[in-house]
């Protein structure tokens, strides 16, 4: 509430679900309105084949690498933007010995949902305006 009411002009009304109140310089008491974004839970699971030793050494801790690199690659997502697998890849290879990736995703707006596999696909995941892509550590498989 604090940050919309510095950055929205004077006169200006907010809307929204949630209400705070605001004391500003002078003391006086402002209304702010606002919405939280609503969360979209994303698993990744991403198959990998490797390139032979004599061509590129895949590390020891490759796997942990992935899954680390795929983590770093969701931090472009924003509120409404939609999930495209494609910007995935760049985090994929970032570790060596990889040949190719086959990167899959599936999603909930229910934290405690565990997808099978045949949840998983390889198309995009549309966001709403008011949603949220949320990633987390735990729900990206790399093998």
């Amino acid at each position: 509430a604090e940050a919309i009411f510095r950055s929205v002009a004077g006169g200006i009304d907010t809307n929204g679900d949630i209400s705070e109140t605001v004391i500003d310089d002078y003391g006086f008491a402002h209304e702010i309105r606002f919405d939280r974004s609503s969360p979209i839970y994303v698993w990744i699971r991403a198959q990998l084949s490797l390139l032979p030793a004599s061509e590129a050494q895949f590390p020891g801790d490759g796997f942990s690498r992935v899954r680390r690199g795929l983590l770093n690659a969701t931090s472009v997502w924003g509120i409404g933007d939609d999930v495209v697998r494609e910007r995935l890849y760049s985090g994929v290879y970032t570790t060596p010995g990889i040949a190719n990736a086959d990167i899959q995703l599936a999603w909930s707006t229910d934290p405690d949902y565990v997808p099978v596999l045949g949840d998983y696909s390889m198309t995009n995941i549309e966001v709403a305006a008011f949603e949220r892509a949320r990633f987390d550590l735990s729900r990206i498989e790399v093998t």
